[in-house]
């Protein structure tokens, strides 16, 4: 286990903890970490007495976190820093709360934690649950959950980081531009943000590839966004330049990655009790797998090898599904041994002409892996069905795949 010791805020007034407190502390040799926590032009960065936060410091706060870093640093050298609480000042969170200053400082803000990701082990936003400070809240009166504007702002940041397993460090020319990006099965994901009153263009890194789309968040840092805060539709991007607006949040991945812009029109999974699963190249003469009573549906690949590739349909027709209609498929996948599969979708391809059909590869191995994937349903496209595909490289391998847990719900 590790323990951390508790570091004063860095202000000197009224009281001295950088010499009373965190230098006596500095000299034990027994803490694994300095926690800390401090708010912007509060405890730490103090704005000067009757003086007000500008729009331009509330979306610049990049020297609350550089600097607390430095002179934590000096105190004590090697330490790492566990960040415990980060956030506005109570006074100017009452200020800007729900405006869109606040969603891109909060933006900023893990943009600058997740830069200085070799100093910071730990950092926590202060807090999410809380009608003041976060994105959520409980209303007595109704006992209903009420949310805030910037709830939106952290369902992105799920949609960055959900099932990713590496995170990469990005630089913009232009000190409006911030970001990060996460390395999932996907793809790269690329959260970026333009605090700055005009557009900005940058060229998407080579690594970037495959159809992409964008949701972006706009957020005019003196307009309150209580009520109008939502995704706007998915942008299919063409071409490698890239125009975030200004005073915008955005979120650039694989269409499958971003959170769809509507929620479920109905939450009862349009499955019945086991979907309608066919094996194009029959393992066993005429006996097709079947769909367990738990609902999963194991394929044994080895018995596939002499095939040039497997095609699992998944039989929607049965469904009454509405042409056009906007669907969420999820399930559960795991390969003995690791391997792939590629998602056929009745959906007309994006950004590459030569594609019929859009089609989501990714990466399965032994543990088991959550996936969910978002798509506009056309009758007229793969045959209006969903299918998985193994090619011959994965048939090789043998071993078994299942998939379970089937769910389709519609979207609105």
């Amino acid at each position: 286990m590790k323990v951390g010791a508790c570091f004063a805020p860095l202000q000197h007034e009224p009281y001295p903890y950088i010499e009373k407190w965190n230098a006596v502390l500095a000299r034990e040799t027994w803490p694994d970490a300095i926690v800390f926590h401090d708010y912007y032009y509060g405890q730490g960065l103090v704005a000067a007495p009757g003086a007000t936060m500008s729009v331009e410091a509330v979306l610049h706060p990049d020297k609350f976190f550089d600097e607390s870093i430095e002179a934590l640093k000096k105190q004590a050298p090697g330490k790492p820093i566990w960040f415990t609480e980060w956030n506005l000042d109570q006074k100017y969170i009452q200020t800007w709360k729900n405006k869109g200053a606040e969603l891109l400082f909060v933006a900023a803000g893990v943009c600058r934690t997740i830069h200085h990701r070799d100093v910071f082990e730990i950092s926590l936003f202060h807090q999410l649950y809380d009608k003041v400070f976060g994105a959520l809240y409980l209303y007595e009166k109704t006992q209903t959950i009420e949310t805030n504007a910037n709830y939106e702002l952290f369902k992105l940041f799920g949609a960055a980081f959900a099932h990713a397993d590496q995170l990469r460090p990005v630089t913009f020319a232009s000190d409006d531009l911030l970001g990060f990006a996460t390395q999932a099965a996907d793809g790269i994901r690329l959260f970026a943000i333009n605090r700055g009153a005009t557009a900005r263009e940058f060229q998407l890194p080579p690594e970037c590839s495959g159809d992409l789309s964008r949701v972006t968040l706009e957020c005019p840092p003196e307009t309150v966004l209580k009520d109008a805060a939502s995704f706007t539709k998915q942008q299919p991007i063409a071409g490698r330049t890239v125009t975030l607006p200004a005073y915008s949040i955005n979120l650039l991945a694989s269409p499958a990655a971003l959170i769809p812009p509507a929620a479920a029109a109905s939450a009862a999974n349009l499955f019945p009790a086991r979907p309608h699963l066919t094996l194009w190249y029959e393992p066993y003469a005429a006996q097709q797998p079947p769909v367990a009573s738990d609902g999963s549906y194991a394929l044994d690949l080895s018995a596939l090898k002499d095939k040039p590739m497997a095609v699992v349909k998944m039989d929607l027709s049965g469904l009454n599904l509405k042409p056009g209609a906007n669907c969420s498929l999820s399930f559960d996948a795991r390969a003995e041994g690791g391997g792939s599969l590629t998602v056929n979708l009745p959906e007309a391809g994006t950004t590459d002409p030569s594609r019929k059909n859009r089609s989501e590869w990714m990466q399965i191995g032994d543990a088991v892996r959550p996936v969910r994937i978002v798509f506009h349903r056309d009758p007229g496209v793969n045959g209006g069905e969903v299918s998985f595909f193994f090619d011959k490289e994965q048939l090789a391998k043998g071993g078994k795949v299942v998939l379970r847990n089937f769910r389709l719900v519609t979207l609105e």
